[in-house]
């Protein structure tokens, strides 16, 4: 699975309007809220793991989810490096 996300995180980093969107984010050069349209790809990315009542914002928020979820990613990514 982690393969596979990390895959994926760099498609998204790699697509024309969010090219190195990933990479700009995880320097702390911008944020996630400074590109139109990443943070739906990034929900849709994770959706099979936000829990449903985050999802819906009754529970949580799903932005944050979504954020932190981006951020273990990320720490997994450079710790296996």
């Amino acid at each position: 699975m982690y393969t596979t996300r990390m895959s994926q995180l760099n498609e998204i980093n790699e697509r024309g309007r969010f090219a190195g969107a990933i990479e700009s984010i995880k320097r702390g050069y911008t944020d996630v809220w400074d590109y139109d349209g990443l943070l739906q790809a990034l929900c849709e990315l994770y959706a099979d793991e936000i829990p449903y009542g985050t999802w819906k914002a009754r529970t949580g928020d799903p932005d944050v989810w979504v954020m932190d979820a981006l951020e273990r990613d990320w720490v997994s990514d450079w710790v296996t490096r």
